[in-house]
């Protein structure tokens, strides 16, 4: 009958979710071992181009905020140097970076990112006592998967926004 030929169509697309989630978290996974083994073998080009790929995307949720577009240019520009970002680097950035997120997440979020920032309060950078640089490759790839990550659900809500027009607590909120 035509109910389990439906319950097999259901079936394999449940197959077919299932196995694109997987793909596509092994392609993640492989992508950010990638980011994190460049910047262990003292390799900053991706870093770079990551880092100029979060800020050009909070550039573009706020199209028409042309001071917070350079500031974020500002903040969040780094002069490619052989030893990578310093340790203040690293804490400047860090603290930018998840800081901006509140202006841009739905208020619901708020939990999610100051647990992130608490967490990131008992890794290396933000620790006082001397570390090796082997911090850097775990604290880059936490911090930017973090932000990239919630950029895209920031994307994927702006575009459901425009697809539906209902959407009402997407608004850069300035600093108080």
């Amino acid at each position: 009958g035509l109910v389990g030929s439906e319950m097999c169509i259901r079936d394999s697309n449940n197959a077919l979710d299932s196995l694109t989630s997987r793909v596509t978290e092994t392609f993640q996974q492989a992508y950010w071992d990638t980011f994190r083994d460049s910047i262990l073998k003292n390799e900053w080009g991706y870093f770079a181009k990551l880092l100029e790929e979060i800020m050009f995307r909070f550039q573009a949720m706020i199209p028409n905020r042309k001071d917070v577009q350079e500031e974020l240019s500002e903040r969040l520009s780094w002069e490619t140097t052989l030893e990578g970002p310093t340790l203040t680097q690293a804490r400047d950035m860090a603290g930018y970076m998840v800081e901006m997120m509140e202006h841009f997440q739905a208020p619901d979020s708020e939990k999610d990112r100051t647990d992130f920032w608490e967490g990131l309060q008992n890794t290396a950078p933000f620790q006082d006592t001397p570390i090796l640089e082997e911090w850097r490759g775990d604290f880059y790839t936490l911090l930017f998967k973090w932000i990239m990550t919630r950029q895209d659900q920031i994307f994927q809500q702006i575009h459901n926004f425009k697809r539906d027009n209902t959407f009402s607590c997407l608004l850069y909120t300035s600093p108080s």
